[in-house]
């Protein structure tokens, strides 16, 4: 992954758009985003399907000339595609570059776990968490079975006391479908 300075985007070299300042590549970005006319920040799902007749099936100057001129449409709407794909490189660059900057905390948590008809688990779960945005990633996890219950809080407890400057959390209580 290329890391770039956050102020900083690297230019498409594209005479024609002007990607290379901040709001164009943020409209870019949007235009990317927007499904149906709304702008939203979850999943970008383009397809673009281009038909084309074989020229030796063409045999009027008019057919030739129509299909001259949605090749040429086709090609200008890849290369927006282009651009806007670049400006989600530089948008994607910007946000590794948040994340790896980001200052984290670990987080180790003690969970209990009963599904329906099951058996009760515990889990002894190691978080790194994002002091920034709050996203927790888990990093590891010890899985415990309900008869190794003391086990497993005797190893937290020992973390708790190993460990400093770590976020601790105990969930292990019994949920209110269980009573």
């Amino acid at each position: 992954m290329k890391e770039i300075c956050v102020k900083k985007i690297p230019c498409c070299g594209c005479p024609e758009m002007d990607t290379c300042t901040l709001e164009k590549s943020e409209n870019l970005l949007k235009e990317l985003f927007t499904r149906y006319g709304n702008y939203n920040k979850e999943m970008s799902d383009k397809t673009i399907r281009i038909y084309e007749q074989h020229p030796e099936k063409l045999h009027t100057e008019k057919d030739i000339l129509h299909y001259f001129d949605k090749a040429q449409k086709d090609i200008e709407q890849l290369e927006r595609v282009i651009l806007q794909l670049k400006a989600y490189e530089n948008a994607l660059t910007e946000r590794y570059n948040f994340i790896k900057t980001a200052p984290t905390k670990q987080k180790i948590k003690l969970y209990r776990e009963k599904r329906w008809k099951d058996k009760v688990y515990y889990y002894i779960l190691f978080y790194s968490v994002n002091l920034t945005d709050g996203h927790e990633e888990l990093m590891q996890s010890i899985k415990y079975t309900g008869k190794e219950r003391r086990k497993a809080i005797e190893d937290f407890e020992k973390l708790q006391k190993e460990r400093t400057g770590v976020i601790f959390e105990k969930d292990i209580k019994r949920a209110k479908w269980e009573r």
